[in-house]
């Protein structure tokens, strides 16, 4: 459990081959993340239960990292523009079998920028807020794949899947 700005409940930089598993992450404030992974390869995390609440306080934030499988996590975000999986420059990450909920206007489910070959499967998402989206990508992601999920969105101008970009197809 975390309180303040910019805390992170489990943080892995610079490092590999890890397996953690059965957690539960409480984090309250803006800018606080549960689980953090920078620069970080082919890890394992699996069994986690995420609670964020505050502005910009992401479930699980991977920046810079790849070949890392994320399993079995229920995420719950609770403030404007926080994120229940963040994904910034990373490749070839699996997020798989998991429940994410966010409330809060410009909130995301999944957020994806400048992130490429992730496959994201059996993944639930339910936003309440308005402008929040389930799934976002940005125009400088490619050849990522949403398969066997669902994706709710439950208020005005909150798409279910949003694709950033002049040349959509």
């Amino acid at each position: 459990s975390t309180k303040g700005s910019s805390a992170y409940a489990t943080f892995l930089g610079i490092s590999n081959s890890n397996n953690l598993s059965s957690f539960t992450i409480t984090t309250n404030d803006s800018v606080a993340y549960g689980a953090v992974l920078i620069s970080s390869s082919a890890n394992d995390l699996a069994n986690f239960n995420i609670f964020t609440n505050g502005s910009n306080a992401h479930g699980a934030y991977l920046y810079l990292s790849s070949s890392n499988n994320l399993a079995n996590f229920n995420i719950f975000t609770n403030g404007s523009s926080a994120a229940g999986a963040f994904l910034e420059e990373f490749s070839s990450n699996s997020l798989a079998n998991m429940s994410i909920s966010t409330k809060g206007s410009y909130s995301y489910g999944a957020y994806l920028v400048s992130s490429n070959y992730n496959n994201l499967a059996n993944i639930s998402i339910t936003t309440n807020g308005s402008s929040a989206y389930g799934a976002y990508f940005s125009s400088s992601s490619f050849s990522n794949r949403i398969v066997d999920s669902l994706l709710n969105t439950t208020k005005v101008n909150a798409p279910k899947i949003y694709l950033s970009g002049d040349s959509v197809p």
